[in-house]
Order: C-alpha cells, then structure tokens, then sequence
C-alpha cells in the first residue's frame, strides 16, 4: 500500500496490472475504504465499464471485506462483460473462510 501510495504522490499513472494488485492487497488486508476510494477512482476514469479483469478484482475484494451488497453492485457495473470468474468470484464470496 505505501509503494502504491508513493507512486501516486511521484506521479506515475498505475497500468491494469498495479491496480488488480492493489486491490488485491485491499482485499487481504479488509481495506475496504482504500478499495473504494480506487473503485470510485477507477469508475470516475471510465476504467471499469470495459475490464473484466478489474471487475472481478473489485467482485473479489468486497467479498473478502464482506461487502455483499458492495459485489451485487459491481455486478450490475460490469453485467455486460461477466464471465465465469465474475460468477465463481461472487460464488466464493458467500462462502465463510475458515480460520
């Protein structure tokens, strides 16, 4: 998170690859409102309507966050790209983790 963060405050634009990475990393550590301020970001830049991959990474990480109503909404933002890993991702989020 602070590499990230140093990134932006050096200026460097973030490809796909940093920000499926970086919200990863949020979804690992429950930062849920890091996730949404890149997820507003992300969607304020018109990135997500697209990219399944980015899709899914935010489908991911409120599920880790335990965010269900936040995943039903990024399945209605991406509903014309899903793919079997948007479904497989949302599937997983319902399932309790284990200890």
């Amino acid at each position: 998170m602070n590499c990230f963060e140093q990134m932006q405050n050096d200026g460097a634009s973030p490809d796909v690859a940093t920000l499926v990475h970086i919200i990863k990393a949020c979804g690992s550590l429950r930062a849920i409102n890091k996730g949404k301020e890149i997820h507003d970001d992300i969607i304020s830049k018109g990135l997500l309507h697209d990219n399944v991959v980015l899709g899914n990474a935010f489908l991911n990480m409120y599920a880790r966050c335990g965010s269900l109503d936040k995943v039903q909404e990024v399945l209605v933002e991406i509903k014309t790209i899903w793919n079997i890993a948007s479904w497989n991702t949302v599937i997983a989020g319902y399932c309790p983790e284990r200890p």
